[in-house]
């Protein structure tokens, strides 16, 4: 993935862009390990599935076990 840098943006600005990519954008990008898991069926609002479908259908579901573990985590309801 090739990123390109305003310019004027400090070294700082940098830093801090790189240091945001998370589990998120990783899976957005390619795969990850499997855990063990349990199937449940969710409606999604279009919005939301719009971005879901971005990623191929093998990783639908780590995209969203990290969406949500991210905000539970946030919460402080996941360690």
């Amino acid at each position: 993935m090739a990123s390109y840098l305003n310019e004027s943006e400090s070294s700082n600005d940098r830093f801090e862009k790189a240091s945001t990519v998370d589990a998120i954008d990783l899976l957005l990008q390619g795969p990850k390990d499997r855990s063990k898991r349990v199937y449940r069926g969710f409606y999604f609002d279009d919005d939301v599935l719009s971005i879901i479908d971005r990623v191929p259908k093998s990783y639908k579901s780590e995209l969203v076990n990290e969406a949500l573990r991210k905000v539970f985590k946030e919460k402080g309801l996941l360690d």
